[in-house]
């Protein structure tokens, strides 16, 4: 087992939202981002975080409270575009429910 494993029931965007709010004072609204909302907002993050580590030494930036606002919010929508994606692969093509709510005679291979 690698340490890893211990955290990963703990990692939802929901729990990770939770911590970010106890921790921070901040919390991000799922429900009002789109998946392309949520993949820009990640570029953004991604970005603001690339400069922070250029800009700070390595040991300061550790300590630095924005970079780690900055990474656990890229953890947090990270986890909720997974989530989103790993809905969108379960659900029927057709009525886009899981499972299928399709009636038996439709045939999705038509």
């Amino acid at each position: 087992m690698k340490t890893t494993d211990l955290f990963k029931n703990n990692r939802s965007a929901k729990k990770l939202n939770e911590s970010m709010e106890k921790v921070f004072g901040t919390k991000l609204d799922f429900a009002t981002f789109d998946l392309p909302r949520l993949e820009d907002a990640r570029n953004k993050l991604r970005t603001k975080l690339s400069q922070l580590e250029l800009s700070e030494s390595y040991d300061n930036i550790f300590e630095n409270p924005a970079y780690q606002k900055t990474r656990l919010m890229l953890d947090c929508i990270n986890q909720a575009i997974a989530e989103r994606e790993a809905i969108a692969e379960s659900t029927c093509p057709e009525c886009h429910h899981n499972p299928c709510e399709c009636d038996e005679e439709h045939d999705h291979d038509e």
